[in-house]
């Protein structure tokens, strides 16, 4: 975002068919925040 906020979009779902079909989202204050938050621990768990 031009204001420096980070989006991240998730196109697909698992669980039940009855959840909306609309992406869900999460916004982050800045890259930094989101490769903490998301990055880095999905990066550790790939690792592990």
């Amino acid at each position: 975002m031009q204001d420096g906020r980070v989006v991240q979009v998730r196109l697909t779902r698992g669980g039940c068919a009855e959840q909306a079909l609309l992406p869900d989202h999460d916004i982050y204050p800045d890259s930094a925040d989101w490769i903490q938050e998301v990055m880095m621990p999905a990066n550790e768990e790939y690792r592990s």
